[in-house]
This record gives C-alpha cells, sequence and structure tokens, in this order.
C-alpha cells in the first residue's frame, strides 16, 4: 500500500512540475494547435507578402526528456497582409519550433540565432502572433552567407516536404551564379611598409586573383605604393590578395600559421606591414600558395620562385 502510495506522489510531483515549467515557460511539452504571425519590413512597417515560413517541431523522448527527434517540419507563405498561419500541429511538442522567415531581397530571420554571425539571442525567441520585422538585403553580405545562413537552421530537410522552401534556396543559388557571370571593375590602393622601420617597401608583388581564370598583379615603387585594376566577376567574395616579397613573410588572403592576413575587403588605404625572414621561408609559404589560385597566377608564382632560386 505504501509503495503504491509512493508511486501516485510521484506521477503527481512529476505532472506538477510540468505544468510549473510550462507556466515559467521553460521549454516542457507545450500544445500548438497553430502558429501565427505577421511579417514587415522592418524599415517602412509595410506587409511583406510571399515570405516563406518554416517550422521545425520537435519531441522530447526518455526516462528523464534526455534526446529529441523532429516531428514535424512545415511551411507557409505570407498573404498580401503579410499573415500567415502554420496550422495541422496535433501533437504535444517541446519548446518553440526552430523557425525562419524569408523573402527575397531581404535577410533571413531566425528565431535561435541572428544573421550573419549566428549568435544566440533571447531577443529571437519565438512566440505565437508576432510580429516578424525583415531587415532589408544589404550588399556588404553575400548570398553565400545568406545560403548558409538558412541551410544551417533546417538541417537534413526532406525537399519534398518543403517545395516553397526549396525554391526560395533554388532561387537565392541562381543569383549567386549570376554574380559570378557578371564582371565589375575593381581599383585596389594600398602601402606597403616594413613592419620595423615603417619605411615604405618597393619591389613588393601583389596579387589579386578570383581563383578561377582571372588576376591582376602589380609591383610597389619606391614610395611603396601599389594600384591594382580589373574587371572581376562579382563574386560572393573578394578577390584574393598574396603579398610578396624575397625577405618577408608573405601575407595573403589565407592564415599560414598566423603570418597572414585576416580577411579583407578591397578598400583604398590599406597598409600592409611586411616583417622580414628568412628567405626559405618566403618561398616556402609562397610555394604553399601555388594551387589556390588561378592557373595564371600558379604560373606566376612558380615562374618568380625559380628565377629567384636561380639567382641565388
Amino acid at each position: 500500500m505504501c509503495f503504491l502510495r509512493s508511486i501516485i506522489y510521484i506521477q503527481i510531483f512529476l505532472i506538477s512540475f510540468c505544468f510549473c515549467n510550462v507556466a515559467e515557460g521553460r521549454g516542457s511539452s507545450l500544445h500548438y494547435p497553430s502558429i501565427k504571425g505577421t511579417v514587415v519590413d522592418s524599415a517602412s512597417g509595410k506587409s511583406i507578402e510571399g515570405a516563406v515560413v518554416v517550422a521545425q517541431w520537435t519531441k522530447l523522448h526518455g526516462f528523464g526528456l534526455t534526446y529529441h527527434t523532429q516531428e514535424k517540419l512545415t511551411e507557409t507563405q505570407t498573404d498580401k497582409n503579410g499573415a500567415f498561419t502554420l496550422s495541422g500541429i496535433n501533437a504535444w511538442f517541446v519548446e518553440p519550433p526552430e523557425m525562419i522567415v524569408y523573402k527575397e531581397g531581404y535577410l533571413p530571420w531566425r528565431n535561435d540565432s541572428v544573421f550573419p554571425g549566428g549568435n544566440k539571442t533571447k531577443d529571437n525567441e519565438w512566440v505565437n502572433n508576432a510580429v516578424y520585422r525583415l531587415e532589408k538585403y544589404e550588399d556588404k553580405y553575400t548570398f553565400g552567407q545568406i545560403e548558409s545562413f538558412i541551410d544551417s537552421g533546417i538541417m537534413g530537410y526532406d525537399q519534398n516536404s518543403l517545395p516553397l522552401f526549396t525554391e526560395k534556396m533554388r532561387k537565392l543559388s541562381s543569383e549567386r551564379r549570376k554574380r559570378q557571370d557578371t564582371l565589375i571593375n575593381i581599383n585596389f590602393h594600398a602601402k606597403i611598409i616594413d613592419a620595423e622601420t615603417n619605411k615604405p617597401v618597393d619591389g613588393v608583388i601583389v596579387i589579386a586573383s578570383d581563383r578561377r581564370n582571372k588576376y591582376s598583379h602589380g609591383v610597389s615603387d619606391n614610395k611603396g605604393i601599389i594600384n591594382i585594376s580589373g574587371d572581376y566577376p562579382m563574386l560572393e567574395y573578394p578577390p584574393s590578395i598574396v603579398v610578396y616579397k624575397k625577405g618577408y613573410i608573405v601575407q595573403s588572403s589565407w592564415d599560414f600559421g598566423g603570418d597572414s592576413l585576416h580577411p579583407f575587403k578591397w578598400q583604398t588605404g590599406y597598409v600592409f606591414r611586411l616583417k622580414k625572414c628568412d628567405t626559405q621561408r618566403s618561398w616556402n609559404t609562397l610555394d604553399r600558395l601555388i594551387g589556390q589560385l588561378d592557373e595564371k597566377s600558379n604560373q606566376f608564382l612558380r615562374n618568380i620562385i625559380a628565377r629567384e632560386k636561380a639567382e641565388k
């Protein structure tokens, strides 16, 4: 009798615990028959029609609710008033859904992290009947960043279950391809100085490569000034840069043991501070770059190494 009474007490405790967590919003079992909301332009406040809304629901299982399973994956689009309803949620789930809102020309919104870095924030936590404010796309972001941010929010989804979402992603990939076929003129102006003396360094070779079929190069003058100009495909990322002079640590868009530059954009007035090193180290680093640029740049680097070794 005492054993039966203990079981009853335990059951009452567990039920009370679940209800307390629901009241406090800490992610225990919640029943959402539907999700409703409105999507608007963050600047104008106007409704956004045709935004795709995707929700991925999960459920906890096991003793103590220790693991998740994907329970429901659904999508819809906003109407002319920017409103949407995701219905057909006929199960008891844990936690709000992982949710994405996306429209061409806007930055994607997710309830679990913030674009573009994916930082977690409580400001983006999901609530029902919310107003979702989308920020317009800016050129400082790439389509690749958007694509990656969206993809990482819905992992391993069944494309047949999300036709609207899949079509949006196809359009996004198409925009990336269009940019690669569009040429734009890029001018790169920089100054190169010795890191110890702060004096200008002349004769420094600077290569700019799109890693496919386009490259430009130049040599710094006696004032350490370098100017490069060329028509480049409008790629998702700026051309790769290699800065080289024998006897100095090679700088590039890749990080070789902390010697190279942090990723940077083409900008006027960039100052390269070169540190001296032995000649063999210069050659070794330059040799590691071969194969990571376009074919002409690779051959250009090979010729430099061969010429300098012959002179030695």
